[in-house]
């Protein structure tokens, strides 16, 4: 749903019931978080959705973490329940602008849980991006977009879709940085 990162014991509930399902369907990743109406790390919630995950379950704490109210304590957080990394694009609009958090989050996890820089990682920042924060993992949607199938004076907005050579160019940029 849309909206914030605080959810209702029935959306809870539900989440919990999707895990499941997945889990039977052969899903053993999940991106999943929650925060309090203060802000924090809703340890409570998490730990339910950890749980029914399981405990060999690959997990991401998600970009609820971008809205925390403070960084060093929600990372902190997230390391005590058990997550395996962490996606956040640094508390800024995008990596680029949110680098120097990015960079201070790495140092302070020293290795404990996997930092997942996301959100507007591109073949003009990625190299930097390696570089500043150590990192040895990113996410990108390395999209772009495509025509609309119909001619319309009304616009939804732009289709997009990963593109191979994209992929491909990053890829090629973390080879030559030496992080695969």
């Amino acid at each position: 749903r849309a909206g914030d990162f605080c959810y209702t014991d029935e959306e809870v509930e539900a989440m919990v019931t999707d895990i499941a399902l997945f889990r039977q369907n052969g899903a053993h990743g999940f991106v999943i978080g929650a925060l309090t109406r203060e802000g924090d790390v809703d340890m409570r919630t998490c730990q339910r959705l950890l749980v029914a995950a399981g405990p060999q379950a690959d997990t991401t704490f998600h970009r609820a973490f971008d809205v925390a109210r403070n960084p060093q304590t929600a990372l902190e957080q997230v390391i005590e329940l058990g997550f395996r990394r962490l996606l956040t694009s640094g508390q800024a609009a995008s990596v680029e602008h949110g680098l120097e958090l990015l960079a201070r989050l790495a140092s302070q996890a020293k290795g404990r849980i996997q930092l997942m820089p996301g959100g507007g990682v591109s073949e003009s920042n990625l190299a930097h991006l390696l570089h500043a924060t150590g990192v040895r993992s990113v996410h990108a949607s390395a999209s772009e977009p495509v025509p609309a199938a119909t001619q319309s004076t009304l616009s939804f907005g732009d289709q997009r879709v990963c593109s191979a050579a994209r992929v491909r160019s990053l890829l090629a940029i973390i080879y030559a940085q030496g992080h695969l």
